[in-house]
């Protein structure tokens, strides 16, 4: 079977596993070689299915779900080991009949005959750590702001923070469509009652999880809406906020901060104590750091703008002429024209439609310091600055 992978995931299958875009597309393709390569090595079934669905992606977890609930929409349905077997058959995942008779007989660990398709879920989705799952739950609890033990589509839809997903901020794709594929991760198979519970929520982040290699880049990917969460209610970037606001907005952000220690934040940030702060003060020392070599790359692309002595800032028009659109994946499959591409780019540094034209070297490094989170090789991302700037 490994000779079939030749180093990529294998793809055929009976029933087709539809796969929204969830972590960063460099993270996604190092998950899924890695897994590929691993599932040649593993001799435990469980094991195996679990790799399969990881070559298939950070949601293949939920993909292989999708199957099973397409034959049987009750997710508490009970499987024996023929249903099984041949459910796993046509979803395309290559496990020969012994193997999948294998790992029905370890997954019924009890000899009931049968097993649940939320418990076979359960067993196969990746474990995420103790921090991990806390923030995923702090995040569903925000949504659920009645207690009920479920959110809705649009809780999902008005809260979940659009503008910090990698493929919006790097003009690859608009909100609407951010947003549109993100909420499909939790409609499976057009069999949508508006409503997540927790452990849909935490299936989908236990497969996300798996393509972030470091608790805290997790932790600041579920964080992100910081920022956003001020700027939505203070539409002036340059507002100052009392210490009243500051910790009220901050509660909002379902951050674990008590009224105490938000405070004394607010004292560490009002180093002047004049009373208040600006909200992109709030950000720049908030903002995660770039590594020199980082740095140093996206001031080389800013650099290679300037052409007069003492110019410090590059027009919209400059970045138009020079930004390589043909090196973006969505112009590259053809999925949005160059035109496209080009105007969702260039509408980051235009913020809350208070377009001067020109973008600071501040600017600039403000918005790849976004970028630079969602990708944690420095070798990557200097790969992507190469590309998109003829460097």
């Amino acid at each position: 079977m490994c000779d079939m992978y030749q180093g990529k995931p294998h793809t055929s299958s009976n029933i087709a596993w539809h796969r929204p875009q969830s972590a960063s597309s460099l993270q996604e393709e190092e998950l899924i070689q890695k897994s590929t390569r691993a599932v040649c090595h593993t001799t435990d079934p469980l094991e195996k299915l679990r790799l399969l669905c990881l070559s298939r992606g950070a949601t293949g977890v939920l993909g292989l779900g999708r199957v099973f609930r397409r034959f049987y929409k009750d997710g508490n349905k009970k499987l024996n080991k023929e249903e099984f077997v041949n459910i796993l058959s046509l979803s395309g995942v290559e496990m020969t009949k012994e193997e999948g008779e294998e790992l029905f007989d370890m997954l019924d660990s009890e000899n009931h005959g049968t097993i649940s398709i939320d418990k076979l879920i359960e067993k196969i989705r990746p474990p995420m750590s103790d921090s991990r799952h806390a923030v995923v739950e702090q995040a569903f609890r925000k949504l659920d702001k009645a207690g009920e033990g479920a959110i809705t589509i649009d809780d999902i839809r008005k809260l979940y923070a659009v503008e910090s997903h990698p493929r919006y901020m790097s003009g690859e794709e608009t909100s609407e469509v951010v947003m549109a594929r993100f909420l499909e991760n939790f409609e499976i198979d057009g069999s949508a009652d508006g409503k997540v519970t927790l452990e849909e929520f935490m299936n989908y982040y236990s497969g996300i999880s798996v393509s972030i290699e470091k608790d805290s880049f997790f932790d600041l990917m579920m964080r992100q809406s910081y920022k956003l969460v001020f700027r939505r209610l203070y539409k002036d970037d340059n507002k100052e906020l009392n210490k009243e606001e500051f910790v009220n907005t901050l509660s909002l952000t379902g951050v674990e901060m008590t009224k105490e220690e938000s405070e004394q934040l607010f004292d560490v940030l009002d180093s002047g104590n004049h009373g208040t702060i600006s909200i992109d003060k709030l950000i720049e020392k908030i903002r995660p750091p770039m590594s020199d070599s980082r740095r140093a790359i996206v001031e080389q692309a800013f650099r290679k703008f300037l052409h007069k002595p003492g110019e410090s800032a590059i027009t919209i028009d400059a970045i138009r002429n020079l930004y390589a659109v043909e090196s973006q994946p969505r112009y590259m499959s053809g999925e949005e024209t160059s035109e496209v591409v080009m105007a969702r780019f260039l509408e980051n540094f235009e913020i809350d439609g208070s377009a001067d034209g020109k973008v600071t070297l501040e600017e600039f490094m403000n918005y790849y310091s976004g970028i630079s989170v969602s990708i944690e090789h420095d070798s990557y991302f200097d790969l992507m600055m190469r590309q998109s700037y003829k460097l």
